[in-house]
């Protein structure tokens, strides 16, 4: 058994001092004493032999490896040491031995380092980006160009994606779902796992198909009222519960539950509700025992040579001769009605101007503002909303526009060729305004009427005020609360629900009408009123029938 390497240096060590005292204390040289300590005789003294019995043995030498990457630093000087150790490294080759993360065999990236220490900045870089010349600007590069590069050259897009670079129109590769009925778009998670411009068989471009067994099911197509509650958009809702379906129905109210819905409460479903039905024939929704007849008036005018009425089933009934009898329309439901000599108009319940008659040169269909402007006929003139929001006069094939002062006009009135409203100023009008009755009025004015060549207003101050060609006892009548005019006749109505009408020409009296009058019209030789009651009566001339009104 050897003694330890401990024991022997310290032997040798005594050995020297006895023989150095045997000599007479003489000096021993370095060089001396290396080689008196060599004992295996390899060059290298006891302290650093890794085994001085055997000169075959070495000691091994190691880099430095201050980054303890296991890459040790080439340009210092080797360490020699009997074992490899921490800060040791048994392979060089490190170009930065202060950084871990570069050294041989490292990821080379994007980052101006010579990350693999190859002495080459970037290249090959596996953060490179795919880049290819877009000559077409439309975002997608031309692969024939494609190029890896860690920058973004001039012209180059991230991408080798255009199908074809000379034509902007065409864009990139797609990825194709499998479209199993042919409808144009695949199935959700069945996309391709390869990208090419042009579909492959069974595939489409576009994904979200709900059902990719019916054709008719796709996000292309429209969700319709068809009662199976099937989802043919794919957006997750169906029927009713989709605000894009179509083939919605008008369904009306009925809140009494007789089968009978109110014409003025409306809303567009799939299907009814409890509350709702297909008809809009009940003429009081809070009776039951109301129906569809009777049915009460609540609105009526006259006109040159016949008269209509409005029912609470917001239906349009007339009488008389001529075209506004003939062509009434039975199936539209209106809020007002208006008659002229040959035509007649009237706003929808769905706010459209509709005119029947001889419409020639009359308002056209037009939507009604919001602030539900109404429209009033006259013997040749209309007056009421343009498509463009206004208000104008129809007279005579011809459109004169009311002038528009800083606010909207109002409470339009028709006469016999001119048309009137109110702004915030006064009265305007327009139309053949050759006259008094046309010329503009300031004031403040509630009630509007006109007739042939004179034109009427009720005032806070002065009550009644009339302009045109009109006899002056008209004026002043104070007691009056609603006006209607037509040819040369003028109805007046007051707070106890008597009424008269009087001639434009002289003012005499034309009728005299007591007890419990709620609304009036006057015609041009004749006029119809409404009682409390609902009762609809008329007056004066009924050469053609226009003052004998149908009982319901």
């Amino acid at each position: 058994m050897r003694p330890l390497p401990f024991l022997t240096r310290l032997l040798s060590l005594l050995l020297l001092a006895v023989l150095g005292a045997v000599a007479g204390c003489g000096w021993v040289s370095k060089a001396d004493l290396d080689a008196r300590l060599d004992l295996d005789g390899d060059g290298v003294p006891r302290p650093d032999d890794c085994d001085d019995d055997d000169p075959s043995i070495q000691v091994p030498r190691f880099y430095v490896d201050a980054d303890a990457d296991s890459f040790g630093d080439a340009a210092a000087d080797l360490v020699p040491a009997c074992a490899l150790r921490i800060g040791l490294a048994e392979v060089g080759g490190d170009c930065d031995d202060a950084d871990d993360e570069a050294r041989p065999g490292a990821d080379e990236l994007c980052n101006g380092r010579d990350d693999d220490c190859d002495g080459e900045l970037d290249e090959g870089a596996v953060d490179e980006l795919t880049i290819a010349l877009d000559a077409d600007g439309d975002g997608y590069g031309d692969p024939e160009t494609s190029l890896r590069s860690c920058t973004l050259l001039p012209g180059f897009v991230a991408n080798a994606d255009d199908c074809d670079d000379r034509d902007a129109e065409v864009g990139g590769v797609r990825r194709w779902f499998e479209d199993d009925d042919g409808d144009g778009y695949g199935r959700p998670g069945s996309l391709a796992s390869t990208d090419s411009c042009v579909a492959p068989p069974g595939r489409s471009s576009r994904g979200g198909d709900c059902d990719d067994t019916d054709p008719d099911v796709n996000p292309g197509e429209t969700e319709r009222c068809d009662g199976l509650d099937i989802d043919e958009d794919c957006d997750g809702l169906v029927e009713d519960d989709d605000p894009d379906v179509s083939g919605l129905l008008t369904y009306y109210l009925d809140e009494d539950l007789d089968g009978l819905g109110d014409p003025r409460n409306s809303r567009l479903a799939c299907d009814p509700d409890l509350h709702t039905v297909d008809n809009a024939d009940d003429c009081d929704d809070g009776n039951p025992f109301v129906g569809d007849d009777p049915c009460p008036w609540v609105d009526v005018a006259a006109g040159g040579q016949a008269s209509c009425a409005l029912r609470a089933d917001a239906r349009v009934r007339c009488w008389g001769t001529g075209l506004v009898v003939d062509l009434a329309p039975p199936e539209l439901r209106f809020s007002s009605v208006s008659v002229g000599d040959d035509h007649a108009c009237g706003v929808t319940l769905d706010g459209l101007v509709r005119c029947w008659g001889d419409t020639s040169g009359r308002a056209p269909t037009v939507s009604v503002p919001a602030s539900g402007v109404d429209v009033e006929a006259d013997r040749t003139c209309t007056t009421g909303p343009t498509p463009s929001g206004a208000l104008s006069c129809w007279a005579d094939g011809e459109e004169h526009q009311l002038r528009l002062s800083s606010g909207p006009l109002a409470t339009p009135a028709a006469g016999h060729d001119h048309g009137c409203a109110l702004a915030e100023e006064g009265l305007r009008c327009a139309g053949d305004c050759d006259g008094e009755h046309c010329a503009p009025r300031d004031g403040s004015f509630a009630v509007l009427a006109a007739g042939d060549r004179f034109t009427c207003a009720l005032t806070q101050e002065a009550g009644l005020r009339c302009w045109g060609e009109v006899d002056p006892s008209l004026n002043g009548a104070a007691e009056a609360v609603a006006i209607s005019a037509y040819g040369r006749q003028l109805c007046m109505l007051d707070a106890s629900g008597d009424a008269s009408c009087r001639s434009a020409d002289d003012g005499l009296e034309l009728a005299t009408l007591t007890g419990g009058w709620v609304a009036l019209a006057a015609g041009r030789s004749h006029g119809c009123g409404l009682t409390a009651l609902g009762t609809l009566s008329c007056w004066g001339s009924d050469a053609q029938g226009a003052a004998s009104p149908p009982l319901r």
